[in-house]
């Protein structure tokens, strides 16, 4: 199916989608947890969904009500024997499964989260298992994990031409973890995640330069919310062992990854007011506010919770991506609107996404008119205060579709997306929200 959208300003309010980010950390903590946890504000996103089969194999009873999970958690046991028995999420029950008496299969989907949360945690339980995944997730790294958990005895076997399957046995144990953090602060989440329920006290080093610090923030702050302390300066994780993760209710805030498509679209000359948003968030895509201003945009915020971006005279600036990796496409856009160069540097790790959103972001804005050069893990934008329009791939990537959606608002000529049905991986009512805001988009079946 593809997705031709007409060009049409946007104008009105819509509710903040709930933060993913911080949904699969608070699945994960209400499972480590004794008792039932609720969790209220929630969109179950096919990475969501895939979060919530995994902790289910792990032995965790999750089920789906109306905008909440409820989760009854295992209590730091490894649960093998409630597996069979637990509360099925409606939409998706009978994918996990015992492969045999000392594993079980969990399929990721395409969620790099699950993968890389999941990995510590089974470790920390004792719970050997055969981890899959669908699109490019069998691709995307786990070397660093290979490495830092391979030195504790954890072992992993996995095919030479890809990560997944993976097959991983051995007990996780605490001490001393040194990690890169230039390459995915997902492995410092899941290791913070796993270790204090580990026997013994535990420290993490996190080396320079330490990138999508914002996710380990968010990752803290709810393990906070579920009892569970962790002490940290300059870097260095310090974590108490043998601590019990408590349930709870628990509320999602709103998704700042999410919401900026729509602040993105305010300020090429939508009127879009989201609510629900907390603008002093640990999440790091929050910086949206403080980056569209520097373009020139107009950011209001509310008492209620509201944040409104409006158009103002934009203009190039220079964008680091080292903290934001995952609105760096929306961010092009309004970078190919505005007049003159914006340059995003320290983007390289965008190419270990769902596609490599480097080259994508370049190859669909050039497609549709604009001007993207990629220059080393740069991306070079000579905005043009226009662009037509066109055809262009989705590259079965979330972020590049809602990019592009938006890119279609100010376009001179429709804008077609090929291959849009990846948008549920995030968002799945995605352009429900786009058609209540005014935009004409509509579904085309492109099979024989």
């Amino acid at each position: 199916m593809d997705m031709k959208i007409s060009p049409k300003l946007l104008y009105g309010s819509i509710d903040a989608v709930p933060s993913k980010s911080v949904l699969h950390r608070a699945l994960i903590c209400a499972a480590l947890a004794f008792g039932e946890s609720k969790i209220t504000n929630i969109v179950l996103s096919e990475d969501i969904k895939a979060t919530a089969l995994a902790l289910r194999a792990i032995g965790a009873q999750v089920r789906f009500e109306h905008n909440c999970i409820v989760v009854n958690g295992i209590g730091g046991n490894n649960g093998l024997n409630s597996i069979n028995g637990s509360s099925a999420i409606s939409e998706i029950n009978d994918s996990s499964r015992v492969v045999d008496a000392a594993a079980v299969d969990i399929n990721c989907g395409e969620s790099g989260s699950t993968l890389r949360f999941m990995i510590p945690v089974a470790a920390a339980l004792g719970v050997n298992v055969r981890f899959t995944g669908e699109g490019q997730l069998p691709r995307r790294p786990l070397q660093t994990y290979f490495e830092v958990l391979g030195e504790k005895g954890i072992v992993f076997n996995h095919d030479k031409e890809a990560n997944l399957p993976l097959y991983m046995r051995g007990r996780l144990t605490s001490g001393t973890y040194t990690i890169s953090g230039s390459v995915s602060s997902q492995y410092i989440t899941g290791l913070l995640l796993a270790l204090p329920i580990c026997e013994g006290d535990s420290v993490v080093t996190v080396k320079a330069p330490f990138e999508s610090k914002g996710y380990v923030d968010v990752t803290l702050s709810v393990m906070k919310s579920f009892g569970i302390t962790v002490a940290e300066k300059d870097g260095i994780y310090t974590i108490r062992g043998n601590q019990k993760y408590q349930s709870k209710g628990y509320n999602v805030e709103g998704d700042w990854s999410q919401t900026a498509a729509w602040l993105c679209a305010g300020a090429m000359g939508c009127d879009i007011v989201v609510n629900g948003m907390d603008p002093a968030s640990k999440q790091g895509d929050a910086a949206i506010m403080d980056i569209l201003r520097k373009f020139g945009a107009n950011i209001e915020t509310f008492k209620d919770g509201g944040i409104r971006a409006s158009k103002n005279q934009l203009s190039g600036i220079l964008i680091d991506a080292t903290q934001i990796p995952d609105i760096i496409p929306v961010l092009a856009v309004v970078a190919a609107f505005a007049r003159g160069k914006t340059k995003i540097i320290n983007a390289g790790r965008l190419r270990f996404k769902e596609s490599d959103r480097l080259a994508a972001t370049a190859e669909v804005l050039n497609l549709i008119g604009a001007d993207v050069k990629i220059d080393c893990d740069s991306l070079i934008i000579h905005g043009k205060g226009e662009i037509q329009g066109g055809t262009a791939s989705g590259y079965n990537d979330h972020r590049i579709v809602m990019a592009l959606s938006i890119a279609a608002c100010g376009c001179n000529q429709p804008v077609t997306i090929e291959g849009y049905g990846c948008i549920k991986k995030s968002y799945p009512h995605f352009y429900d929200d786009y058609r209540k805001l005014g935009g004409e988009a509509n579904g085309i079946d492109t099979r024989e």
